[in-house]
């Protein structure tokens, strides 16, 4: 369940597509915006669930704890460069 995964298969999905290659970087801003920024909460639930079976995980990528941090602050979360998406995506 990790985000280098879940970007990978969208990736793989978007080669199977034909889509041009302007439109590929709002596609992956709406990734980050719908998808990636809700994972935290997939991890919230997958813990608890995880806990009740007496397994304590702690699942949260860095990006996800990066993003929490600057919520609770009131930051609008913004990437930093080593969370900016690689070339190879939009390629």
């Amino acid at each position: 369940v990790s985000i280098t995964n879940i970007c990978k298969s969208l990736q793989a999905s978007l080669k199977k597509r034909d889509i041009p290659p302007e439109l590929l970087p709002v596609v992956y801003r709406l990734f980050d915006e719908t998808g990636i920024s809700h994972l935290g909460d997939l991890y919230d639930t997958l813990n608890t669930r995880f806990k009740s079976h007496g397994v304590l995980p702690n699942l949260e990528s860095q990006s996800v704890k990066d993003r929490r941090k600057k919520t609770v602050s009131g930051e609008a979360p913004q990437p930093s460069a080593e969370q900016e998406l690689p070339q190879e995506l939009y390629d």
